[in-house]
């Protein structure tokens, strides 16, 4: 499996909620050996910007970290091969907060309610990025209630 962490020396997990977060990113790999041995891959790479509300899901092999800037819905995929970063069209309305989840079989992302801050407004929509469109679009169902703060995960069996 892969795993990618965000640096930043020093870091005070109980920092004030003012604090900018980590410009950096390492990926880690994680051996299916029953000793789970973890290597780094490469020093950190450098994000576009500070990271400091996100949600990432994985795809492609463990060779995809999707990365939701969750503050302003920015979006990228890290390669974890190729140790970079490309740009994706950003989120339509930015949430903190959010589930998000992939299904692989579809070739589809989702962003599941979270909450706005500026407008203290919580969302009940889910969000679908198309991978190979690299377009966003709103379902038109919607949750039974608004939420944030929660998880979403794909069970794959």
């Amino acid at each position: 499996g892969t795993t990618a962490n965000t640096a930043d020396p020093g870091t005070d997990w109980d920092a004030p909620a003012s604090h900018p977060g980590s410009c950096e990113v390492a990926v880690y790999r994680v051996a299916p050996t029953p000793d789970l041995s973890v290597t780094l891959q490469s020093g950190f790479l450098q994000l576009p910007r500070p990271l400091r509300h996100a949600s990432c899901v994985v795809l492609n092999n463990n060779t995809a970290l999707y990365i939701l800037w969750e503050d302003t819905g920015d979006w990228a995929v890290l390669d974890t091969l190729g140790n970079s970063i490309h740009p994706l069209p950003s989120l339509p309305s930015p949430r903190l907060h959010c589930g998000i989840l992939a299904l692989p079989s579809t070739g589809s992302i989702y962003v599941i309610g979270g909450y706005r801050a500026e407008s203290r407004k919580y969302f009940k929509d889910v969000q679908c990025y198309d991978i190979a469109l690299k377009k966003w679009r709103t379902l038109p169902q919607k949750l039974t209630y608004r939420r944030a703060r929660h998880a979403a995960i794909t069970l794959m069996m």
